[in-house]
């Protein structure tokens, strides 16, 4: 036994996700270009991505609210590839800082 404790996936770890005001965003054509005040990066969403950040504008959603509207938007069943792929999406999006844990610091 190593001690050692697995760190929490974004569906687990943070059960709530919501949109950073820490920057600027404009839509065109459905993607949705984000600049960061925070780094200076500039970051281009495509369309889903795009849905899924300005659905997380406000209070948020958990994970498995996202993977229904995920799921939904392509038309799909909201199963355990969807999950493993908003999984990654919003770790991705957590990683650029675009968005974080609703009710954080």
């Amino acid at each position: 036994m190593s001690g050692a404790n697995p760190v929490p996936g974004p569906m687990a770890g943070r059960p709530r996700w919501r949109a950073l005001p820490t920057g600027s965003a404009r839509s065109w054509d459905g993607e949705l270009v984000f600049c960061s005040s925070l780094t200076g990066h500039t970051h281009v969403l495509d369309v889903l991505d795009a849905t899924v950040v300005q659905a997380l504008i406000g209070d948020g959603k958990t994970g498995e609210e996202v993977t229904a509207l995920v799921a939904d938007y392509l038309g799909v069943a909201a199963d355990e590839q969807v999950r493993d792929n908003v999984r990654a999406l919003l770790s991705n999006l957590d990683e650029l800082g675009i968005i974080g844990p609703a009710g954080g610091c």
